[in-house]
């Protein structure tokens, strides 16, 4: 480890942990693993993992984004389920699992479970889709509920091999 008064001379980026010596505990391993680094006010010697930085994740989302189909695709999917549950025609159960955990325990009481409008192919008026980042993708649905025309924002991120609704504002 290195001691506190030789990190004002180490350039910026350098690691914190002397190579020479062994770590206090194994270094974390696979595509998403950073290296382990002091914690900030945490006790001398003590090693914690921060999780994957900002260039892993995307490196991550490249990989899986490779093998998926294309957002617009995806996010047509979602805004019909999205309809479907609305109108009693389809299991919640069925957009939760393209749903990020914290989002569906954010959306899971507002979406009406009965009572919507009757969901034909025209109910999907348009898909605009943006992906600015491979894996990173931001998309409008616009709809019509019965006489209304709304907008479904959705971003949807490729993780696990799949698309994850990671936001959704309807």
């Amino acid at each position: 480890m290195i001691a506190a008064e030789q990190l004002s001379s180490l350039p910026v980026g350098a690691p914190l942990v002397d190579r020479a010596r062994p770590a206090l505990r194994p270094v974390p391993t696979g595509p998403l693993a950073t290296p382990t680094t002091q914690r900030t006010g945490a006790a001398p010697g003590v090693l914690v993992d921060e999780g994957p930085t900002v260039s892993q994740l995307d490196a991550a989302r490249r990989t899986a984004r490779r093998s998926l189909s294309g957002p617009a695709f995806v996010m047509r999917s979602v805004a019909m389920a999205l309809l479907e549950i609305e109108a009693g025609s389809r299991s919640a159960e069925q957009l939760e699992r393209r749903c990020d955990a914290d989002l569906w325990e954010r959306i899971d009481h507002r979406v009406p479970r009965r009572g919507g409008a009757f969901v034909t192919g025209t109910a999907l008026l348009r898909v605009m889709c943006q992906e600015h980042t491979p894996g990173l993708a931001d998309g409008v649905a616009v709809v019509r509920r019965g006489q209304r025309v709304n907008a479904i924002a959705m971003r949807i991120d490729a993780r696990d091999g799949r698309w994850m609704v990671t936001e959704l504002d309807f």
